[in-house]
């Protein structure tokens, strides 16, 4: 039993250590195992896209984001975390946007994180106020569907 405490306090330690470095600027990705997953509602798998997408919302936000976690909840190797984002876009919108992701810790390492998120919000958020596509590229029709099968549901990895 004890050995089961220990990894669950390790697994929610990296977690905690993962939104640290995230909201200081820091190597978050440190912190993944090679080949780790990111999966985030409404768009599918975004690892190999995350440069582009951190990119394109570097280039629209007014400052920094942070990410302010609000729970932890663990058992073994996986950690659920409660979390709410604040930034300020130069369009003078307010990113405030409440997650929760579900991360699976082995031998120390992220292998997997699953992003549930108000996508209403997000996507209202980085909506181009001219009625233009998307601010952010992640959100635009064409590179949603490039994810989706012919039936609307979000293609598996692979």
């Amino acid at each position: 039993m004890n050995g089961d405490k220990a990894m669950t306090d390790d697994s929610a330690e990296v977690v905690r250590e993962f939104f640290a470095r995230m909201n200081s600027g820091g190597d978050f990705f440190a912190l993944t195992a090679d080949g780790y997953t990111w999966w985030a509602a409404g768009v599918g798998e975004v690892q190999e896209r995350f440069d582009e997408i951190g990119q394109a919302m570097a280039e629209q936000l007014d400052g920094g984001m942070t990410m302010e976690v609000k729970g932890v909840t663990t058992e073994g190797e996986r950690v659920a975390v409660e979390t709410a984002s604040f930034a300020k876009l130069k369009n003078g919108r307010v990113f405030n946007n409440q997650y929760h992701f579900l991360f699976i810790v082995k031998d120390g390492k992220i292998t997997a994180i699953k992003e549930y998120n108000d996508t209403a919000h997000a996507n209202a958020t980085w909506a181009d106020p001219s009625g233009g596509p998307s601010l952010l590229p992640v959100y635009r029709t064409e590179t949603v569907n490039q994810y989706r099968e012919p039936n609307g549901r979000l293609k598996k990895a692979g």
